[in-house]
This record gives C-alpha cells, sequence and structure tokens, in this order.
C-alpha cells in the first residue's frame, strides 16, 4: 500500500517552543530616577515608582532579550519579604499595584494615568528615602567568594573559622560584613571601626541586630515553607542617624541566593536555584565568561523561565502567572 508522502517543506519534527514576550524597557510619563537592575525607578514625588522588566544577566552577561516573567517574580518577592519582615524591621515599602486604576492615588492631584495592563504585577511603591551607600552582607555558607577565601586563609571576609569546613557548609555563625562601592564598580570592605566612625555605635549595632533577626528568621522560615536555604543575602539601609530601615529591595534573586534544600549535600557545589539550569547549560558550551553569552536555546530559557516561576510559587505560597 503507497503512503503519501510529505511535502518537501513538511517534516514530523516538533515546532519550536514559543517564548513569553519580555519586558526590558518601560516609557512612562514621570521623570526617570534611575535604571538599577531589573528596575526602572520613576519619581512620583511624594513616593517613587519602580517597574520590574525582565532584565536580567548571568555571570555578570547581559542576557540578550532578557528572561520573559522574571519582573513579575522580582517584584512578588520583593512585596512579600518587605511586608513580612516589617515587624523585625522598617522599610520604605509602601504597595504593590494589582490594577491600572491604583497608580491614581498616589499621584498629583492634577495628575492622572493609568496604568499600562503589561505593567499590572511589575510596579511597586515605594516611600522617598536616602539610602546608605554602604552594602550590608550577611553569610551564612561557604559559597563563592566566601569559600575562596576559606580555602586560601582559614577565614570569611577576614573572620576566622574553625578547620575542616566543605565546600557549601553552613558557617558556625553567619559572618555580617560591609562594602563601601567605588564609581568603578570595585567594593572596599570596611571595618567595624569605619562603619561606626560613619554611623555612630548604636545605629552600627541597630543595623547588625536587625540584620541577623532577619537571616534567622528567614532560614526557619524557608525551611518550613519554601523548603530553600539562603546561602547569603545583601541589605541596604536607610540614611536615618536614629534607626535602622531598610531602604532597597530585599531578599530577591538580585539581592540574595536561593538553594533548593531537596537536593542540598554539603560538599557540592551549587548554583542559585532560579539560574542553575542556565548555568548549567553555560558551563558545557565553549563560552569562556568574556564576551556576548552564545544564544540560548528557547528550551533552556523556558526551563528558566519554570525556575522563577517555582522559586516565586514556593516562597511566597501563592501561584504567581497563567
Amino acid at each position: 500500500m503507497e503512503t503519501e508522502s510529505l511535502p518537501e517543506n513538511e517534516c514530523n519534527t516538533a515546532p519550536e517552543p514559543q517564548l513569553p514576550q519580555a519586558l526590558l524597557e518601560t516609557n512612562l510619563p514621570f521623570t526617570l530616577i534611575r535604571k538599577d537592575g531589573a528596575r526602572d525607578i520613576y519619581d512620583l514625588g511624594e513616593y517613587n515608582l519602580a517597574v520590574y522588566t525582565d532584565r536580567a544577566t548571568v555571570f555578570d552577561a547581559p542576557i540578550e532579550g532578557g528572561i520573559p516573567e522574571r519582573g513579575k517574580c522580582l517584584a512578588r518577592l520583593a512585596a512579600y519579604w518587605l511586608a513580612k519582615t516589617r515587624p523585625v524591621i522598617a522599610n520604605h515599602f509602601k504597595s504593590a499595584l494589582q490594577n491600572p486604576d491604583e497608580l491614581k492615588s498616589y499621584l498629583a492631584e492634577e495628575s492622572s494615568f493609568d496604568l499600562p495592563e503589561n505593567l499590572v504585577e511589575r510596579c511597586l511603591i515605594y516611600k522617598k528615602t536616602e539610602p546608605l551607600d554602604i552594602i550590608f552582607e550577611i553569610w551564612g555558607y561557604l559559597t563563592g567568594p566566601a569559600w575562596k577565601e576559606y580555602q586560601d586563609n582559614g577565614t570569611v571576609f577576614g573572620h576566622p573559622q574553625i578547620n575542616g569546613l566543605l565546600q557549601s557548609q553552613s558557617l558556625p555563625a553567619s559572618v555580617f560584613v560591609a562594602f563601601e562601592k567605588s564609581g568603578d564598580g570595585t567594593r572596599k570592605q570596611l571595618t567595624d571601626e569605619e562603619l561606626t566612625e560613619r554611623l555612630g555605635t548604636k545605629l552600627l549595632e541597630d543595623i547588625k541586630t536587625s540584620g541577623a533577626r532577619i537571616y534567622t528568621d528567614l532560614q526557619r522560615t524557608l525551611r518550613v515553607n519554601g523548603k530553600f536555604i539562603v546561602p547569603h543575602m545583601s541589605l541596604v539601609f536607610g540614611n536615618n542617624r536614629s534607626k535602622a530601615f531598610i531602604a532597597d529591595d530585599m531578599l530577591t534573586p538580585e539581592s540574595a541566593c536561593y538553594w533548593d534544600m531537596t537536593h542540598y549535600r554539603v560538599g557540592n557545589q551549587y548554583y542559585n536555584y532560579e539560574m542553575q539550569t542556565l548555568k548549567a547549560w553555560l558551563a558545557h558550551t565553549s563560552w569562556n565568561h568574556r564576551g556576548p553569552l552564545p544564544q540560548i536555546p528557547p528550551e533552556i530559557m523556558l526551563q528558566t523561565i519554570a525556575k522563577h516561576r517555582n522559586l516565586c510559587e514556593r516562597v511566597t505560597g501563592k501561584q504567581t502567572f497563567a
């Protein structure tokens, strides 16, 4: 029995996966204060509006086309943690916009503007604050630069550690460290003496106490709810001499690292959860961490999008996006 042959331009291969549309830039009728990683931050007068785009980097290299839907995950995580940690330490978070007309209540009386539908779930309102020009970090596990320094010197950011610890192992006590960022992007670690001179003893102790409590509470919460470990995180505090308060996002993938507890084993190397598929793929390419990234296959990007969604859903306990 004769079978009908397929036309030359047809085949039985599966169609190439279709990626969602990424949002890389915004153009709103407000003064753009700055572009900060994935965020476009606008001046609304009394408040700031942060719009989370899908811009992204991997190993400090920009990803052409970004990671679709990543901005929605960042916004959801930032809003979740800023609200959850407010009983521990005050912060600048005001509201997460859920529908187009909510923005009106934060504009001057004579202004009127409906948020475009594609920006819903990407926008957070912040009270205006002046951040300190210091980045604080808390490290609880031996990974990245902490692991390298421990191998070389037996210390973590200058703090002596016991012998015999393994890669990715938890530290006997978390290490609190502060950096000053210079104009060329390099960082200088600040000593306690330098921090005391800049901030005063009371404020520095308040910052350290609040940061340590957030980190401890966070690890306990995530072990029960999301089954994640946070090996390190960064915090930005406001320039207020009387009390500590948070003046930036916290615990998003741009300011913290997440490891999946279900696959965690001491002695192994781990990538941050939401980027592990992409980083593992890059490790098997000829890219040498210099120059543009190779073209990322659609299936790798779809898995990376799924990792971002899964992280967001497991942490917040809410389904993210259709």
